[in-house]
């Protein structure tokens, strides 16, 4: 269930809803109909709901629940004076106030121009699409109802302000509760009836009184001082707002300054409470639902957020660990020395000098290609889509470098030559170190690189981080050439020179090409590359054995 509250600094929770119809005196200026229908659907701008019998509380003085012009609570027009509860709901009856406004009441009920009556409630309890429980604050005369066919029934003939009660009676609290108790009872005997009628004659001359006494002096036994003034009074507007909640507006004349257009005032609140952070639910009445369900899919334009965020973009780990060299031709090949010739000590004085035999061999290699493409309709070109197709092509060249790289990385992995008569090493660091000796003594060069299961290099950080970077200097070794790998076994300790091979491209790979594809009205887009990897040593990759820690 929703419970909707009224506290100092809310605007307004409030349920309205219309009920019926508008009956009147002609002495009384009293406009009186059917005020709510129990179980029976009427419209609000919340949806449709009910109202379950019992659930409308009315405060002890009626005369504090105001009558207002469509749900305005700044344009007071009277006020309650009785209730008749009845089978199917509630009759209520206001009495209109003296002046323009209140002829203007009678004058709208009797042309049918603002004939329907409604109520608005406060800390309303809904359960499920019925108001079990509310207390009503006003009373509303309005255009719509929210009932089909409920309208005012009874309108006051008289249009001037009736003459005052020549009798100087009062209502006594006693006389109050009297009314109330008939008011709430359904069937009434002849008696009972006659009683009702005449307390609330009493009820209706006591509200246009201007010499009303205080309550709390009203069941007091006469005295010389009857004929004084009360020293307390309030006027009738005044004794509207005393049951009305904190935020609720009464019913006091506007000055010319708050004249206006209800309708423009209650959009003018409601854009300042929201402004402010303050809930504001105004169910009003007879209004015709407009959901965003209905209509926003209809005149709502969606929001564009462009492409999304497809991941971290990889950056290459091992194509630059080799030389990089271009190709110009799908096949090619080098040569290179099996035997070097190696100088040696010479005499002089005219002996033969030494000599030395030496061998060659050639050393092909054969391009690789990749490719991909798509067979795009041409109307993403004939009304261009550049999001689209600009990053498409992005992501090719992307995934051209990535899988370049794991091309290299096989590589390397697949060429790598166990170090001769080197046992399995303590620390990673130690096999490192024999990685750089072993390539040394291959008459290769120095280390330029080192690759370590990622799970392995873990073991580095139980070394102090000033001293990593020491033990890389040792070794010769640029630190961001230390690589984790998840592809390198656990255990293996891998390294290598940069001159041991060569990574050659087709310059521009991957490279993009569009047909048209008329047959099918569309534009073939696709990309090529080329790419091969040239060895020039094969002792230039070693590795050796670490014994990795038991995990614990």
């Amino acid at each position: 269930m929703k419970r909707s509250n009224i506290t100092a600094s809310d605007a307004a929770k409030t349920v309205s809803l219309v009920a019926g119809t508008i009956t009147a005196s002609s002495t009384s200026r009293t406009l009186s109909g059917k005020l709510v229908i129990y179980g029976v659907v009427g419209r609000t701008n919340a949806g449709l709901l009910k109202v379950a019998p019992g659930a409308l509380k009315f405060p002890d003085d009626l005369n504090d629940v105001i009558l207002t012009k469509e749900h305005d609570r700044d344009d007071s027009r009277g006020h309650l004076v009785s209730l008749e509860h009845v089978d199917d709901g509630i009759r209520a009856t206001f009495k209109v106030a003296d002046g323009p406004e209140g002829d203007a009441a009678l004058r709208e009920a009797k042309d049918k121009s603002r004939r329907g009556l409604s109520f608005d409630v406060v800390d309303a309890t809904v359960n499920g699409d019925t108001i079990v429980d509310a207390r009503v604050i006003a009373g509303g005369q309005v255009g719509i109802p929210a009932y089909d066919g409920l309208y005012i029934d009874q309108v006051a003939a008289s249009l001037q302000t009736p003459a005052p009660p020549t009798t100087g009676d009062r209502m006594t609290k006693a006389q109050r509760a009297r009314l109330k108790e008939l008011s709430a009872k359904k069937d009434l005997t002849a008696d009972e009836q006659a009683e009702k009628a005449k307390l609330t004659d009493l009820a209706v001359a006591d509200a246009t009184s201007d010499d009303q006494p205080d309550d709390d002096k009203k069941d007091e036994p006469a005295d010389d001082k009857k004929d004084e003034p009360a020293d307390d009074k309030t006027d009738v507007k005044a004794s509207l707002s005393g049951g009305v909640p904190p935020g609720v507006p009464t019913g006091k004349k506007k000055d010319a300054k708050s004249d206006g257009n209800a309708f423009d005032r209650f959009i003018s609140d409601v854009t300042a409470a929201y402004r402010e952070g303050k809930p504001q639910l105004a169910i009003t009445a007879a209004l015709a639902d407009v959901t965003y369900a209905q209509h926003g899919g209809i005149i709502q334009q969606p929001a564009w957020s462009g492409e999304l965020w497809s991941g971290v973009d990889e950056e290459p780990e091992f194509t630059n660990l080799l030389n990089a060299g271009t190709m110009t031709q799908l096949a090619g090949e080098g040569w290179r020395f099996v035997t070097k010739p190696v100088i040696q000590d010479y005499a002089g004085n005219k002996v033969a000098i030494p000599t030395t035999t030496i061998s060659t061999e050639r050393s092909p290699w054969v391009g690789s290609r990749m490719a991909v493409g798509n067979d795009f309709d041409r109307a993403f070109y004939d009304f261009p889509n550049e999001d689209l197709i600009r990053s498409y092509a992005e992501f090719v060249r992307k995934s051209w470098v990535m899988k370049l790289d794991a091309k290299v990385r096989d590589y390397i992995l697949a060429h790598a030559i166990p170090a001769a008569g080197v046992p399995a090493q303590p620390t990673l660091l130690k096999a490192a170190a024999k990685i750089v000796r072993t390539l040394k003594r291959r008459n290769v060069g120095k280390a330029t690189y080192i690759i370590a299961n990622d799970d392995d290099y873990d073991t580095l950080m139980d070394i102090s981080v000033n001293d990593v970077p020491a033990f890389l200097e040792l070794f010769g070794i640029d630190p961001k050439n230390f690589i984790a790998s998840p592809d390198v076994p656990q255990g293996t300790v891998l390294g290598g020179v940069k001159q041991a091979a060569t990574v050659r491209t087709l310059p521009g790979s991957p490279i993009r090409v569009d047909a048209q594809h008329i047959a099918n009205g569309g534009i073939d887009t696709a990309f090529f590359g080329y790419w091969a990897i040239e060895e020039h040593n094969d002792n230039g990759i070693a590795t050796v054995e670490y014994e990795a820690p038991a995990e614990v």
